[in-house]
């Protein structure tokens, strides 16, 4: 009896063990298959998948909800939109239906040309550097600070502005990004500079590349000038004295190409035409000479031409004298004729 107690309590062990393993191997079993079908569906979902691979998985990137839309319009900040199809920055015009396009955004400055669109019956006044600009809003191209006025009723409000240079200029000495915008970038002279996000200082001399973005559209910018501040420089030659008073014709020369100058003499423009590059200036009188470089920055002079006597001026004079003494003669012989007769 106690034998086959024995025995039947060692049966009843071995079976216990069978039942754990074989349930053991089956839960693995499982759990294998199914890792399997996963591994099957994600290398099938793979190989549909023609986006961007996750360098670290190996698996597609997340796509977000917050993607740049490729079409219609993205706000940018709260007085303006960009419109993703016709590549333009959109004014809404408050209490109306209307709307400007421009290729410039509020506060921007650009080396090129700059667009501007507005309704028949928008009532819009664009002014350059304070005087109102009468040329085409299609192709704005001359250097100058822009301000954009629009006029609704008795109202009159100021929708947005913008600058615009030459690629040499000394007329900006910072560049704040507009609303919406933030710098990614700055060198001068191929160095880095230091920068915020919202401001790059600009009055040192130099090449700048400006890089910045809109925000919301993500469109990368690039500004590309050189800052001259150096001003110009006009060689003059006669008989100057330390006052600058001048006793012969005066000449200059030194405007640079893209530069001009302008002479006045009485408060009237008596600039003249150069020759060789060479100006002269013959007539007595006191000069002012105004002169600009291509950059924008300005040198003045003031000369004084006295009265003086010329090679030209002498042979007048000989030529009155010589006159005068003929006419004297001829009166004392006319009136000895008379005498006699």
């Amino acid at each position: 009896m106690l034998k086959r107690g024995i025995l039947f309590r060692i049966l009843t062990v071995l079976s216990c063990l069978i039942l754990f393993f074989g349930a053991g191997a089956l839960v693995v079993s499982a759990a294998e298959d199914t890792e399997t079908a996963a591994e099957e569906e994600t290398e099938e979902a793979i190989i549909d998948y023609t986006g961007e691979l996750d360098p670290a998985t190996n698996l597609p990137m997340e796509t977000s909800d917050d993607a740049v839309p490729t079409t219609g319009r993205v706000e940018v900040s709260d007085s303006m939109y960009y419109d993703m199809d016709r590549h333009q920055f959109v004014y809404p015009v408050a209490n109306t239906v209307n709307e400007i396009y421009s290729t410039a955004a509020d506060g921007m400055i650009l080396t090129k040309a700059v667009s501007i669109t507005a309704g028949s019956d928008a009532m819009v006044t664009l002014y350059r550097n304070g005087s109102e600009y009468t040329g085409k809003l299609s192709n704005i191209n001359l250097p100058g600070e822009y301000v954009l006025n629009i006029r609704s009723g008795s109202d009159v409000t100021q929708l947005f502005s913008f600058t615009l240079i030459q690629k040499t200029t000394a007329m900006v000495s910072e560049y704040r990004m507009p609303d919406g915008f933030r710098v990614v970038n700055a060198t001068v002279n191929g160095e880095g500079i230091a920068y915020d996000r919202s401001n790059v200082n600009m009055e040192q001399e130099g090449e700048y590349v400006i890089e910045y973005e809109c925000l919301g559209t993500e469109i990368p910018y690039t500004l590309e000038v050189y800052i001259d501040r150096t001003p110009p420089e006009l060689q003059f030659s006669g008989r100057i004295n330390s006052s600058n008073q001048v006793r012969s014709a005066l000449q200059f020369t030194g405007v640079e190409e893209g530069g001009s100058v302008t002479v006045t003499r009485a408060n009237q423009d008596v600039t003249p035409s150069p020759s060789n590059g060479v100006y002269t200036l013959s007539n007595s009188g006191t000069y002012f000479i105004e002169v600009t470089d291509a950059a924008g920055n300005v040198t003045s002079y003031q000369f004084e031409i006295m009265l003086y006597f010329n090679i030209g001026s002498i042979l007048f004079i000989l030529f009155a004298a010589l006159l005068l003494a003929g006419i004297g003669i001829y009166i004392l012989i006319r009136r000895r004729s008379l005498r006699i007769g």
